[in-house]
């Protein structure tokens, strides 16, 4: 029983897994930052490439990507800024702000994937690919996609 996990000293094993969490929490969140960034840089760059920079949903979504994504960042820094020292001199950042970032990192998430969608384009995430499309069941359906699509980037100028 003494080579194993603790030397069976079990009663320290919440304090253990504790400390695992507080820290893990605050990397997890942490790391997620370079994937908002990268919803950023992926919004503008396709609302770019389909000239609707300047409409206003869409700076609309990609201002709630920043707004996500700089929120998150700021309650990370807080959580590191707000930090106590432990023996022997480690600083364990607050977990309150930790655990809020990790919040508002995940409850968001999935619109701010939805932003990024609808700036990318209902097309898509929804239209068949062209391969299916020229099949008899599904040539109805992609030629309507096909001429829906045709009419918007004339008309609005959608569209390189």
């Amino acid at each position: 029983m003494g080579e194993g996990f603790l030397c069976g000293e079990w009663q320290y094993a919440g304090a253990l897994a504790n400390a695992f969490v507080e820290f893990h929490r605050f990397t997890a969140a942490s790391y997620k930052l370079p994937m908002c960034e990268l919803f950023i840089g992926s919004a503008q760059l396709i609302a770019e490439y389909n000239g609707v920079v300047n409409v206003t949903h869409v700076r609309d979504k990609i201002m709630e990507l920043i707004a996500w994504t700089e929120t998150t960042r700021g309650l990370l820094v807080a959580a590191a800024m707000e930090h106590r020292v432990v023996s022997p001199g480690i600083a364990v950042p607050s977990v309150t702000l930790t655990n809020i970032a990790k919040h508002h990192f995940a409850r968001n998430y999935h619109a701010m994937v939805q932003n990024l969608q609808d700036i990318a384009g209902g097309l898509l995430v929804t239209a068949p690919f062209r391969k299916i499309g020229r099949t008899k069941p599904h040539a109805v359906t992609w030629n309507i996609i096909s001429a829906g699509w045709k009419v918007c980037r004339g008309s609005r100028g959608y569209g390189p």
